[in-house]
């Protein structure tokens, strides 16, 4: 919810249930089409999960003094125009078509309020986040007449352009659309509509994986493969197997950077977290980066790595022991990731701290103990103190 904040300056809850992947972006298109009856219908884990985020969140916002604004959805294409329902119970739907604001930015939304041209300005928002390119165009005349000089007028000019762009049909194309999206088309859908520039934008986004599918990676154009455009709309089976289809992609830590968060947001978090400590392994600088985002997708993984900053260890916690230091904190990890046998450092004490939490009454445990204290004494006292907690005289107390 703070990402969001920060982000956008503002969150609807239902955009917190797709950051946090308890609705598919797949599921909530089927929505606005029509296709699907209610949104709460494809939340994972049903509507009681639904009302727990929800209400979590509300009482977050509330904390915050957020101020609250009823927000509106409706169809898109044939059901543009057709008011939706988020959710057949009452409340819920309320909260779900509720968006909130930082109160020190109601006098900037005041400034046109109830105005002509405040209604101007919410028509065309609403016709573009709609996609529906001639009911902007209109709204954006309208919006002209009324004041030549509006801000909105320029960044919507732009996103009606790619609304109405031709159908990308061949690999130049896309790579021409692509550096159009990055630059100039994104920028000003996001300036003019916050989170719901990725609804615009998403059927371009998918053009563009589609052309680019079968396309081989190139290390000096990353963005080039088709998992990047997949990834921007949040297709995430696409991105997952479009990687998986490329020759080598083991070898290529941008691609599993997105492999990991492919399989991360469908649920796979072990198969993710595999792939995100071979990124420690092998690719720390990157990694390192990666758990450094707000946006990064696991934040459990992230808080694991601020809490091992903060952490005065000898010798210090750098980023290829990171994936024990998790170990410690999550030891069903330590049966369901495969044996790694790569014999550096980093992998040996990873597995020293398996083999001890497996088989805590092997013979060999004073002879795991030392080797583990002598590659890492950092660890091995962390691994001390998790030994203490599982004590039986720890469990009375």
């Amino acid at each position: 919810m703070q990402s969001l904040l920060l982000e956008h300056g503002s969150f609807t809850l239902l955009e917190l249930l797709i950051d946090l992947d308890a609705v598919s972006y797949s599921c909530y298109e089927a929505w606005r089409r029509g296709s699907q009856g209610t949104l709460t219908d494809c939340v994972t884990g049903g509507e009681s999960s639904a009302n727990l985020l929800v209400d979590v969140a509300a009482a977050w916002a509330d904390r915050l003094d957020l101020e609250r604004r009823d927000v509106e959805y409706f169809g898109w294409e044939e059901h543009e125009g057709i008011h939706l329902i988020a959710a057949d119970d009452a409340e819920l739907n309320r909260l779900l078509c509720t968006e909130y604001v930082p109160k020190q930015d109601r006098a900037q939304l005041d400034l046109f309020f109830d105005g002509a041209e405040n209604v101007a300005v919410n028509a065309l928002l609403d016709a573009l986040a709609g996609r529906d390119s001639t009911r902007a165009q209109v709204a954006l005349d309208n919006l002209s007449s009324l004041n030549p000089s509006h801000r909105c007028l320029a960044d919507a000019s732009t996103v009606i352009v790619a609304l109405e762009a031709a159908p990308i049909a061949a690999p130049a194309t896309a790579h021409h659309a692509l550096e159009l999206m990055e630059n100039i088309w994104l920028p000003a859908s996001e300036r003019l509509l916050g989170p719901r520039a990725r609804d615009v934008l998403a059927p371009v986004w998918r053009q563009i994986g589609g052309v680019l599918a079968a396309a081989p990676f190139e290390p000096e154009h990353p963005r080039r493969h088709p998992s990047y455009a997949y990834g921007r709309c949040l297709d995430w089976e696409n991105v997952r197997r479009v990687i998986r289809a490329t020759d080598d992609y083991r070898a290529q830590p941008v691609l599993l950077v997105r492999l990991a968060e492919a399989e991360r947001r469908l649920g796979h978090r072990n198969v993710a977290l595999e792939i995100w400590f071979q990124l420690c392994w092998n690719a720390g600088e990157l990694m390192c980066a990666q758990l450094e985002s707000t946006t990064f997708p696991d934040h459990l993984l992230r808080r694991y790595w601020q809490d091992a900053g903060r952490e005065d260890m000898e010798p210090e916690l750098t980023i290829e022991f990171f994936p024990t230091w998790v170990l410690l904190r999550e030891r069903g990890i330590a049966l369901a990731l495969p044996t790694q046998a790569d014999r550096r450092i980093s992998v040996t004490v990873f597995e020293l701290v398996r083999s001890l939490l497996l088989n805590p009454e092997d013979h060999a445990l004073i002879e795991q103990r030392g080797q583990l204290q002598r590659a890492h004494a950092g660890l091995f006292a962390q691994y001390l103190l998790q030994i203490d907690v599982d004590s039986p005289a720890t469990r009375l107390r």
